[in-house]
């Protein structure tokens, strides 16, 4: 019904999918939309910008947010979420409390701030909003930094250290974990990005612990301290959910994020989640995880808008992947590196790749050079997730023989053997 009222909580990617999918199907509905901050930010750009490789404008793939509000007629409000009652159907931002037909939380996911940061000695930077960078970028602009420290071998990490190292910052790169990529990464992979790091002189060390960022640097336990000028936190993020009611029975179930359905509802009817703030469908465990990729972001929030207005429609998910460009190269890697399988590598001069089967099914992949392959790996792995008897295609297969891969291997991920690879 046109007299409908529709809350959205944040405005990044799943928040404008969700505003957008509700606003065609219901032309005259009012639509508000919650969010303190700018919106419509893509976080994984913040470096680009750092770099000089992008304006400021263009870490903003949809456009500006007052103008994208002004094109769908949204109500932006901006005013940080205080409450939901969820058994209300109710915000409270700004002093006023409004009631709504359904509701979206989008609220997004903030940068990890441990405690050791709250009481450094040397400048510390994150690097997940806009302001993040335009600090980052203007303090390299404006001191002499010499040295120094990320904090977390991460995606985000490594193009942080690719920012110092292009502003001809001495780098040393650390984590808790014993190698870098912990979670997307086989181990043999993980040698091979190091010495990447070490041919441009950046000094990657692993299975450390932080003590605190004191006078001298950062201080470690059982090691010397690490000399810097200015340290990095990229060790993850947490999602923005402190407007949930503090009675766990009154507010929607969550774990590391707001667990949500095929619809992306959540265990509050008519209250839904998408974006880095929920756990959704991991296609390949058959649970549920926080998967923070821009398209799931869109995908959900395609699908939350969709069942807001009462339009079925369900999203089963994705498997998690990742992919950064950095020194000149580009990692990709798609599925749970800890899965065990039969196993295959193959190198060549344009990439090293490392394949884990499971009864003949791809089930992950590390990619490192030859980027080209990696969407059609992942395509694959997919396929083989839904259909486990399902081939490959031929322009696939035709793809991947041109990037070195063997007959043989083709046909173990799913060639066709009677195909154009025998």
């Amino acid at each position: 019904m046109e007299t409908d009222r529709y809350g959205i909580i944040g405005f990044g990617c799943a928040g404008y999918h969700a505003a957008k999918t509700i606003r065609r199907f219901r032309p005259r509905a009012q639509i508000d939309i919650f969010e303190s901050g700018r919106g419509l930010l893509n976080p994984m750009l913040t470096t680009y910008f750092v770099e000089g490789k992008l304006d400021q404008p263009q870490m903003y793939p949809f456009g500006d947010p007052d103008s994208v509000c002004g094109e769908l007629s949204l109500n932006l409000v901006r005013a940080k979420v205080e409450q939901l009652r969820p058994e209300r159907m109710e915000i409270t931002a700004g002093g006023m409390n409004q009631r709504y037909t359904s509701i979206l939380i989008a609220s997004g996911a903030s940068a990890a701030v441990p405690p050791f940061a709250k009481t450094a000695s040397k400048p510390v930077f994150f690097m997940r909003t806009e302001q993040d960078a335009q600090l980052l970028k203007e303090y390299l602009q404006r001191h002499s930094v010499r040295r120094a420290v990320v904090i977390g071998a991460s995606m985000v990490g490594i193009k942080v250290t690719e920012a110092l190292f292009l502003a001809q910052v001495e780098t040393v790169l650390l984590d808790g974990a014993p190698q870098i990529f912990p979670l997307a990464a086989f181990p043999s992979m993980a040698g091979k990005i190091e010495e990447v790091l070490q041919k441009h002189g950046i000094e990657l060390r692993c299975g450390v612990r932080v003590l605190g960022i004191g006078a001298g640097g950062v201080e470690l336990a059982d090691q010397a301290d690490v000399p810097c000028d200015i340290v990095c936190l990229c060790v993850g993020t947490r999602a923005n959910l402190d407007f949930l009611p503090a009675d766990g029975a009154m507010a929607p179930e969550t774990r590391r994020g707001v667990v949500v359905n095929t619809r992306m509802e959540t265990s509050c009817s008519g209250v839904f989640a998408a974006g880095d703030c929920c756990e959704g469908g991991n296609l390949q465990t058959g649970g549920t995880a926080p998967i923070g990729l821009w398209a799931n972001a869109a995908a959900q929030g395609i699908c939350a808008g969709s069942n807001m207005v009462g339009m079925s429609r369900e999203y089963y998910g994705t498997i998690p992947h990742n992919t950064a460009r950095f020194l000149g190269t580009t990692f990709a890697g798609a599925g749970d590196p800890s899965y065990e399988g039969e196993r295959f590598m193959l190198s060549t001069r344009e990439m090293d790749l490392e394949l884990v089967l499971d009864g003949g099914q791809l089930i992950c992949f590390n990619l490192l050079g030859n980027s080209r392959i990696s969407g059609v790996l992942k395509s694959i792995l997919l396929k083989r997730i839904l259909s486990p008897d399902g081939e490959i295609s031929d322009c696939q297969q035709a793809i991947l023989k041109q990037a070195g891969l063997t007959k043989d291997l083709i046909n173990k991920i799913g060639g066709d053997k009677n195909g154009i690879c025998i």
